[in-house]
């Protein structure tokens, strides 16, 4: 999180789909995200709404309600939002920039049990001013290689 300036976090998705953090480490910026573990969110809401929403098995009308009761900062239409959750789905990570709290950019990338389940996500949160698209994508990459082991070691047989 210090080396790339953003606020990461590890978060399980509760059996109600509401997120709820349990591992922080803070960003070394002067301007960062305050949360804390034990915090719970909306599951819906930002980067982890739109991996629950790509790996699960709600269809779209059933997904489609449950956007319009997500309370956003600057919510996206519907049809951008599924848009991004049909990007989700393709490339194993999400993001969310703006629309979940307007000024933040969140990553998220899941971390699925030996089902193929999502059961935690890794996320990341920065000001968007300090990551632009090649930073998004770069620290993308890192955090799937990061959910790979955790899930490993999670989920290892032996």
């Amino acid at each position: 999180a210090a080396s790339r300036g953003v606020t990461a976090m590890g978060v399980e998705i509760s059996a109600r789909q509401t997120v709820v953090v349990l591992a922080l480490s803070k960003s070394s910026q002067p301007f960062r995200l305050h949360t804390d573990v034990g915090s719970q969110f909306s599951g819906f809401v930002s980067a982890t709404g739109r991996l629950i929403a790509a790996y699960g098995a709600e269809g779209w009308p059933q997904l489609r309600k449950q956007f319009n009761a997500t309370h956003w900062d600057k919510a996206p239409t519907f049809e951008t939002w599924k848009k991004e959750v049909e990007q989700t789905r393709e490339r194993h990570w999400a993001v969310d920039r703006d629309n979940f709290v307007s000024g933040l950019t969140v990553v998220a990338v899941p971390i699925l049990d030996s089902a193929h389940q999502l059961r935690y996500t890794l996320v990341a949160a920065g000001l968007s001013s300090q990551l632009n698209a090649a930073a998004v994508n770069e620290l993308a990459s890192t955090m799937k290689d990061e959910a790979q082991a955790v899930a490993a070691m999670l989920y290892s047989r032996g």
